[in-house]
């Protein structure tokens, strides 16, 4: 019936048969233009162009500043194994994931890879699948531990809450483990010493009665404790700042301009913005973070192509207080005539993606 009133309408559509030869594409391994050597030594092939369209990241990897740094046809990726990448090919070529086939370490490398190449969507997936796993108590407690450990590390503030909540819920029965002082206490004296008379008190609970008045002593003070860790990971959430030049950028820097940006704080930034205001000209450039605005770390080369206007550019996250953008040259648009002799940049953003 609908199809009869699209036709009505003079619309013809199947694109129920798009979306199946793409599939057909994919499960049978044609058009293939570009190899990918995995963490795992794995070689992934598929098409260029397919991934340019559906990931943000292959589309500057492959056809944007960083493209002519790239081989032909092979890439090495470091990023991921080849089972999460595998993953990452479902979502892109069929739009579907089946994460109930997935343990929860295959999860969290899931997660982490699909923030690496700014696939929002996907991102949001996996953390309300996990969402819902915890809601219906179907993760292990040691598992519980292990994940947290992994969110805390790699920086997923919404993700940690949600599994410090569920230890928070869970406290009485996930402090009896083995596993949880390896998390939770991994230097202290006091707590070494707790883990000693958890471990009397599993041979004779009835005749240690002060271990137990111990035990809960410390159970109480862990909601604290975890409410400073919540702290923690969230000064690298999800955030985007409009930034300001600071006082003395521009700057002559070496062979160029040097603009610096201060962050209203310190965070992780895995994403930059900017213009440049003169369309006349293009120019090449380098980004670098520091944290004191001594000690700089190199984030991005765009010297070898040149550019104009507005740039956005990604790459692997760095904490960073301030941002440095350097001009490194320009040229007149017409090939013809002096280099910009003040270039200035308008619009700057950074962001954690």
């Amino acid at each position: 019936m609908a199809a009869k009133d699209q036709m009505k309408k003079g619309i013809f559509a199947k694109k129920d048969h798009l979306l199946s030869d793409v599939s057909k594409v994919y499960r049978e391994g044609l058009y293939s233009d570009i190899t990918f050597i995995m963490a795992d030594d794995v070689s992934v092939s598929t098409n260029r162009f397919m991934l340019a369209c559906r990931v943000p990241y292959f589309a500057t990897l492959l056809f944007g500043e960083l493209s002519v740094n790239q081989p032909d046809n092979s890439v090495t990726l470091n990023c991921c194994n080849s089972e999460t990448f595998q993953q990452i090919m479902n979502y892109v070529w069929e739009g579907e994931i089946s994460f109930s086939e997935l343990n929860l370490q295959s999860l969290l490398d899931l997660l982490e890879t699909s923030r690496f190449f700014c696939l929002e969507p996907l991102v949001e997936g996996v953390l309300e699948y996990l969402e819902y796993l915890l809601d219906s108590q179907k993760v292990e407690s040691t598992d519980c531990l292990a994940a947290l450990d992994f969110l805390i590390l790699h920086n997923f503030a919404r993700a940690s809450d949600l599994f410090l909540a569920f230890i928070d819920q869970n406290l009485s029965s996930i402090s009896l483990l083995p596993e949880f002082g390896k998390y939770f206490y991994p230097t202290s004296d006091i707590f070494d010493g707790l883990e000693k008379h958890l471990e009397k008190l599993e041979e004779d609970v009835d005749s240690n009665e002060c271990e137990l008045a111990v035990q809960n002593k410390q159970i109480e003070a862990m909601p604290g404790q975890i409410e400073a860790q919540r702290k923690q990971v969230n000064e690298s959430e999800a955030f985007n700042f409009s930034l300001d030049p600071i006082l003395d950028s521009p700057c002559i820097s070496g062979s160029g301009f040097e603009y610096k940006f201060m962050l209203p704080r310190v965070h992780f930034i895995n994403n930059a913005e900017f213009k440049f205001d003169n369309s006349n000209f293009r120019y090449s450039y380098t980004l670098k973070s520091s944290l004191d605005g001594v000690t700089w770390t190199d984030l991005l080369d765009c010297n070898l192509v040149e550019h104009t206007g507005q740039q956005k550019v990604h790459f692997m996250r760095r904490e960073m207080k301030t941002l440095a953008i350097k001009v490194t040259g320009s040229k007149n648009i017409d090939g013809y005539g002096d280099a910009d002799p003040k270039p200035t940049i308008s619009g700057a953003f950074a962001s954690m993606i």
